[in-house]
């Protein structure tokens, strides 16, 4: 079998910062070498060690615009998917993943003759064109959520009956989780409602706990909501040259001055982010709190989270809610006053193994891999049967 993944046009793979659906990517790329699947990866700027690429963009959308807006994204599009489509043709792929869910780019791919399986990892409300892209029917034309959860969620939108599932993996012994903890809380994500910050910070207070805000705002982002985080909330703001020593230094000891503060960092590169999962006492993950339409389709950072032997309190919908319910290693609540609960209950976690142990079952590249592979020969065998009648 010869695959073909196609990545969004804004981030590199993997992200030097933050970028869930290409950290998703990069982590997909190396479960499929694990198995040694033929694929290659269709991203913008350079190569991949170890990994076939096709460069379609010469630089991530996102590093050639200084102030990159949707205005840049469309004007660039029908060159992107020009790029796409020139460097598949003659790949003799059997199955076309598209990670990268344009429905101008999914139409062109259904005029080459590999079936086409758009993975979607938003919710339809933040698709531009889900509508578009789920109406098209196509016998060559599959879909895939990142989650059980997720799928249900895209079929009450108008999505077709058959999505398949998808999950996403991370390389859990890559994580230590070894490491000696502290007092800290950690949030890890973008300063958006939809992933109530503001919730997060108040239930750090009400707690009396400190907290570590790793956040960024993100191009568009609600810019009341982020002056409201850094006027009322945010303690001590770190600037860019201090990061490294700073996180250095709350990870390697209970800084006294942090004591009982929100410190916000900023966004954080991945060996940082790394570095504050394995020391943290808890990750706060209360996506979905302050926006009743979000409900978080995976949540990449919990996965890692747990590999680092870190407990989890997290907001009693989306897919961690799911499969954490009867699990020791995270606190769900429902509300404001069970998460103060839940900061409190987790101040005194330390079976970190079991976190480990979680991640080990339940969250590695193989399972990864083997979803994926599994329904890619799905697919193939439905279009071999079709083509038998």
């Amino acid at each position: 079998m010869r695959v073909a993944l196609v990545a969004y046009p804004f981030l590199d793979i993997p992200p030097v910062g933050y970028g869930g659906v290409e950290r998703v990517l990069y982590n997909l790329s190396s479960a499929f070498r694990q198995r040694d699947v033929s694929f290659t990866l269709f991203k913008p700027g350079g190569t991949l060690e170890g990994v076939d690429c096709v460069s379609y963009l010469d630089q991530p959308l996102v590093e050639k615009y200084e102030h990159f807006s949707i205005d840049d994204y469309h004007a660039e599009l029908e060159g992107i998917i020009d790029n796409i489509v020139v460097g598949l043709v003659g790949g003799d792929y059997d199955i076309i993943n598209t990670h990268f869910e344009d429905a101008a780019l999914v139409r062109r791919l259904l005029k080459l003759n590999a079936p086409v399986l758009v993975t979607i990892h938003t919710l339809p409300y933040l698709t531009e064109s889900f509508a578009e892209l789920t109406s098209t029917r196509h016998e060559r034309l599959h879909f895939s959520g990142v989650s059980p959860g997720h799928v249900e969620q895209l079929k009450a939108a108008g999505g077709p009956d058959t999505i398949f599932t998808t999950l996403n993996g991370i390389d859990v012994r890559s994580f230590d989780a070894s490491c000696e903890r502290r007092r800290f809380m950690l949030y890890i994500g973008d300063l958006l409602p939809r992933k109530a910050v503001l919730s997060a910070c108040r239930a750090v207070r009400s707690a009396g706990a400190s907290l570590i805000v790793a956040g960024k705002a993100m191009p568009g982002s609600d810019r009341d909501y982020v002056e409201r985080l850094q006027q009322e909330f945010f303690d001590i703001t770190v600037v860019p040259d201090d990061l490294d020593a700073t996180i250095k230094r709350v990870c390697s000891s209970d800084v006294d001055e942090y004591t009982g503060k929100i410190v916000h960092v900023g966004e954080v590169n991945e060996g940082q982010k790394r570095l504050l999962l394995s020391h943290a006492a808890a990750l706060l993950f209360p996506s979905g709190m302050e926006d009743s339409r979000w409900v978080e389709p995976f949540g990449l950072v919990v996965a890692e989270a747990l590999a680092s032997g870190t407990p989890v309190a997290s907001f009693n919908r989306g897919h961690f809610a799911d499969i954490l319910q009867s699990a020791s290693v995270a606190c769900l609540f429902e509300d404001q006053s069970g998460f103060v609960d839940s900061i409190m209950r987790l101040q005194r976690f330390d079976d970190h193994a079991a976190c480990r142990r979680f991640a080990e079952e339940h969250l590695t590249l193989e399972n990864m891999a083997q979803d994926y592979l599994k329904v890619y020969d799905q697919i193939l065998a439905g279009q071999r049967s079709g083509r038998h009648k």
